[in-house]
């Protein structure tokens, strides 16, 4: 019946694929002719609505055409609309996203008309007038987004690592920091201006009179990655030659030096005189930079890399000539940096040596030691022992008998509390101390002493004058400081001992690296400014109280500031054993006033020494008191006011 009657039962598909290409044929057409033309007739209304109307009409068309053909399809042809569907909805969802090239264009009408159903074809024609106008003023947009045609090729990405590897093999230097200025000679800039070469050839600027001759303005440059033993004087013609980097500093400190010179001129002479002063103060630091305070490591050509990165100076000698890590005096850790020998052995050969005593030294800390176990019998010093301070230092008849005081308390096994008033030379007696276990009973620590910050340098100084074979580190700085410290300071790579005896650090890096230093078993725990540890629940108490440790010193000129509680935490900081609970010692001393406090020195008296000016020193004068009257300035009036 059907065969019949082909047009009423709508099969008609050798119908179908014969029309299909005058179709296209004129579709195409028309695009091509739309897209010939310039884009202002392109998107002119009439123009549009000639295409709008060639689609209306080839689409009716393919719309009964789509009909026959849902009707009678087979399931092969609904699986092949279902792919047609799909990759004309990701076609839809990528024009949405970035605008079309217009060499697609002409296609996607071409695959609507051809693929998709009547359903969908009368729902497009409902809105076909707004959405071709949409995509109309979407391509009056610019688009700045790369296109997947113009992907870099991997040619491209060679020759850009070639650039990048060019610029890193630009070796130019880079100004750290600008550190004075003069008017020097002209051409007196460069490697000659260096303070070692200067000491070698002489100034090159020494002859320089700026009366009779023209000079030139010069800057002493710090160079990044180089020591201040490297710096330099240049002028803005031999850096521009030398094309360095970091000139934004140089126009930084220009400025700064504008702004200076017209606040001078308002401020008063006392003003100038203070700005001089720090003047020559900073400069005074900068020649203390120049100073290598101790030698930390050595290498050659054929040793492996350290571990911390630290400014190594690329140096195209082949020699096995060793270089040094220094340690600069008055800067960190982090600013070590690696020297020739024959630069450093010029000025500071004895910190060659004595890097090289502390590697050979047998001095080292070991936990083998017999009087950690079982402290000896005490010997009283009667003359003060050639190992303390040498032949040129003497400790005081005071001093020493606080000397005695100490080792007799440590060979009873009693740490205590050493409470002179200011002025006595505590420090100077517990270094004594600590000579005495170091020369006296073998025992090489290892000893830390925890101090206020303002009393760091003291305590480093002493130590170099009244035990200078001890090694000493000072434990302060930064991250980068404090790991360089414990790489090259701190063990001994073969034996995997510790290197120094004593080890000075600050209460804030303490409860920084507590972790690191709690896991030391100390033979001396030395604590000054003690009486911050007045507070049982303070974080620096509780912290320091978890420390092993064989033998406690607390050195404080104040040991009872307001309460019996204080003088008890210090106690039971010492002597967690005997002075354990605040109740029991509070019953016992703090009530009963004539009998608690006699009965109170008798217990102290073993834990305590408190000795002032007065009694122990007969040569000082006695104390005067005179009361100056002065009038308050105007800014102390002002904010008194």
């Amino acid at each position: 019946m059907w065969e019949e009657y082909p047009d009423v039962y709508g099969v008609r598909r050798s119908n179908r694929s014969r029309q299909e290409p005058s179709r296209f044929t004129i579709n195409d057409e028309g695009h091509s002719e739309s897209e010939s033309e310039s884009p202002k007739r392109r998107s002119s209304r009439q123009v549009r609505k000639i295409h709008r109307g060639k689609w209306k009409r080839e689409g009716s068309r393919d719309d009964d055409e789509d009909d026959v053909e849902d009707q009678g399809s087979s399931g092969e042809s609904e699986q092949e609309v279902k792919q047609v569907r799909s990759r004309r909805l990701s076609s839809r969802r990528a024009a949405t996203k970035s605008i079309p090239k217009r060499s697609s264009k002409p296609q996607r009408p071409k695959r609507r008309r051809k693929t998709e159903s009547s359903e969908e074809e009368e729902e497009e024609e409902e809105d076909e007038t707004p959405k071709r106008q949409t995509k109309r003023r979407a391509a009056k947009n610019v688009s700045y987004k790369e296109d997947d045609d113009f992907e870099t090729d991997s040619d491209d990405l060679i020759e850009m690592t070639g650039e990048g590897a060019e610029e890193q093999q630009n070796n130019s230097e880079t100004i750290e920091k600008v550190l004075e200025k003069r008017i020097g000679k002209k051409g007196a800039t460069g490697a000659s201006t260096t303070v070692y070469s200067m000491e070698a050839n002489g100034d090159p600027s020494a002859d320089f009179d700026p009366e009779k001759e023209e000079g030139e303005v010069q800057y002493l440059v710090k160079w990044k990655g180089w020591s201040y033993i490297h710096s330099t004087w240049e002028s803005e013609d031999s850096l521009q030659q030398q094309k360095v980097k970091g000139i934004k500093k140089l126009e930084n400190f220009k400025k700064k030096e504008e702004d200076i010179n017209s606040w001078l001129e308002k401020v008063t002479p006392e003003d100038v005189e203070y700005f001089n002063c720090q003047q020559e103060l900073a400069a005074e630091l900068n020649k203390q930079y120049q100073i290598v305070e101790r030698v930390i490591a050595v290498k050659t050509n054929k040793s492996p890399n350290p571990g911390t990165e630290f400014p190594v100076h690329n140096r195209k000698s082949s020699s096995n000539e060793p270089e040094y890590l220094c340690k600069w005096m008055g800067l960190p850790y982090a600013e070590c940096s690696w020297e020739d020998e024959a630069l450093i052995s010029k000025k500071f050969q004895y910190c060659i040596d004595s890097f090289n005593n502390r590697n050979n030294s047998k001095a080292m800390p070991t936990r083998d030691c017999k009087v950690l176990k079982q402290r000896p019998r005490f010997v009283a010093l009667k003359n003060q022992p050639s190992y303390i301070g040498g032949e040129n230092l003497e400790l005081r008849d005071y001093q020493l008998e606080g000397l005695n005081w100490l080792a007799h308390s440590w060979c009873k096994n009693n740490s205590v509390i050493l409470a002179d008033e200011m002025g006595l030379g505590k420090t100077i007696q517990t270094i004594s101390f600590l000579c005495y276990l170091f020369y006296q009973h073998q025992l090489y620590g290892p000893f830390m002493i925890v101090v206020p910050l303002s009393t760091l340098t003291s305590w480093q100084r002493e130590f170099e004058i009244w035990a200078p074979e001890v090694n000493v580190v000072v434990y302060i700085g930064d991250q980068l400081s404090r790991n360089a410290i414990r790489e090259y300071e701190w063990i001994h790579s073969q034996t995997k001992r510790l290197k120094f005896n004593v080890l000075i650090t600050t209460y804030e890096i303490l409860l920084k690296d507590k972790a690191v230093l709690g896991s030391i078993n100390w033979a001396f725990l030395g604590v000054d400014e003690a009486h911050r540890l007045k507070n049982d629940d303070s974080l620096l108490y509780k912290t320091l109280i978890d420390f092993k440790s064989n033998h406690r010193l607390l050195i404080t000129g104040t040991p009872l500031q307001n309460s019996l509680k204080e003088l008890w935490s210090l106690l039971q900081f010492i002597m967690p054993e005997k002075f354990e609970s605040w109740e029991d010692f509070e019953e016992d001393h703090g009530k009963g006033r004539e009998n608690g406090y006699q009965c109170l020195h008798k217990v102290l008296e073993p834990f305590l020494l408190r000795r002032v000016k007065k009694d122990v020193e007969k040569s000082l004068p006695a104390k005067v008191e005179q009361i100056l009257r002065v009038e308050m300035s105007a800014l102390q009036k002002q904010y008194y006011k």
